[in-house]
């Protein structure tokens, strides 16, 4: 059977789904999708060791920026047998200070903050 006597069905043509333009479109499968970029890991990771440092106090190992990002972000009100030995960072220090008195100088401490803290 040869195809070169069929003739093209003029319904077939003009329907759009014919048309190579119309044919081409995308239907998303969730509709929800956006374009929000997705988090790192790290940042994942390292919100869950801010979350939960008080439980499991992690800082060793991690890199500078993390470690800093870290201090700057977990809980003045973790208990000081926690943070002590592990925190020597002032900023972290100036924080509890200035959670706890309203007024703090340091120059009486050694300009420390956690010499005053204590």
């Amino acid at each position: 059977m040869s195809l070169k006597g069929l003739k093209p069905d003029s319904k077939l043509n003009e329907s759009s789904a014919y048309d190579p333009r119309k044919m081409r479109c995308i239907i998303a499968e969730d509709p929800d999708w956006s374009l929000e970029i997705v988090p790192l890991l790290s940042d994942l990771c390292l919100k869950e060791i801010i979350k939960v440092f008080a439980d499991y106090p992690i800082i060793e190992g991690l890199l500078p920026k993390h470690r800093k990002r870290l201090i700057e972000n977990i809980s003045t009100e973790i208990p000081l047998h926690i943070t002590t030995p592990l925190i020597d960072d002032e900023k972290y220090w100036e924080r509890c200070c200035k959670a706890r008195w309203r007024l703090c100088n340091i120059v009486g401490y050694g300009n420390s903050w956690k010499r005053m803290f204590f």
